[in-house]
């Protein structure tokens, strides 16, 4: 019997919502979410092994995110391509960034330190869980460090364009 840690992590800032979607890329964990209250979809974005919040991709205009795709670009940016009710391809730029296409649209991420926090109902510590399938490295447990300071998220607060 092997033991392993599963952390709960927040992804939604209202009683209700859902996590449709959710893709790891090098050392970042990609998680779509969605808020039933408003109808909107979104992107939270966290660093890992430390599951630490850095920022939300949120364009107040997309629905339900079902499924999440991401690559890296020739230059080393990332794009990502959500599917739901749109199609959308979002790609991040550096600041100051102009777009070149009309169908573009420049959005800035946002800090939001609800999502940094504990989820509701939830203990601090983890749950175990035994499994006879694979194997927990135990070096990769969560250690969280909430932050509510946006320079720890680096160039994640100036963010995409959607195309």
């Amino acid at each position: 019997m092997y033991k392993g840690m599963v952390s709960k992590l927040r992804n939604h800032t209202g009683e209700f919502g859902t996590t449709d979607a959710i893709i790891v890329s090098d050392d970042m964990l990609y998680c779509s979410g969605y808020d039933l209250d408003n109808g909107l979809g979104y992107i939270n974005v966290r660093h890992l092994p430390q599951e630490q919040y850095l920022t939300t991709i949120n364009d107040n205009d997309t629905s339900r995110i079902t499924c999440l795709a991401c690559t890296k670009t020739r230059k080393g940016a990332i794009r990502f391509i959500t599917g739901g009710m749109e199609l959308k391809v979002w790609e991040k730029v550096p600041p100051g960034y102009e777009t070149s296409s009309e169908d573009a649209e420049i959005i800035l991420s946002q800090y939001n330190p609800k999502y940094a926090g504990t989820p509701t109902n939830s203990d601090m510590d983890s749950d175990l869980s035994d499994s006879d399938s694979e194997v927990i490295d135990p070096r990769l447990r969560s250690h969280r460090r909430p932050s509510s300071d946006s320079e720890k998220a680096g160039g994640w607060l100036s963010w995409c364009s959607v195309i």
